[in-house]
């Protein structure tokens, strides 16, 4: 009986041990789509806007327009000032995302799916002011010439 109880006084230990050497680290909160960030309640400012790609034909001409298309990428939110990260949200399929954010200057930074290679956009500074969303538009550059 007593060795059963010393087992279990190591198991505990080392269970308490392996907890306590977790790093902690804050949750990341995402906003997907037109949705938003789960936890935004409250928040009435904030940035809404399109993610489109183009161009998407080898030759425009003016008599067969090839306007860009909505595209869905991922977007890291960095506060300007210093670059840390806010978090990340992702376009929907409409290239739509809206995010609730407090006033301040933030960096929006477009993911790119192929580093160094198209697609790719060029971050964006987005000031968010009080009580209203700051539309804006990224445009990611297809590499189609």
């Amino acid at each position: 009986m007593e060795s059963r109880v010393s087992i279990i006084l190591v198991v505990l230990a080392l269970a308490t041990t392996a907890c306590a050497a977790r790093p902690r680290t804050a949750p990341q909160s995402t906003g997907t789509g037109r949705a938003g960030a789960q936890s935004d309640r409250g928040i009435e400012s904030g940035i809404e806007g399109a993610v489109v790609i183009g161009p998407v034909c080898p030759a425009e001409r003016t008599d067969q327009p090839c306007p860009d298309k909505p595209y869905e990428a991922e977007i890291a939110i960095t506060l300007d000032a210093d670059g840390s990260k806010i978090r990340s949200i992702r376009s929907d399929k409409d290239g739509r995302f809206r995010v609730a954010l407090p006033p301040e200057t933030y960096k929006l930074v477009p993911a790119s799916p192929n580093p160094g290679a198209p697609p790719y956009a060029e971050p964006q500074v987005v000031k968010v002011e009080a009580g209203r969303y700051t539309r804006i538009t990224l445009k990611y550059d297809s590499g189609v010439r």
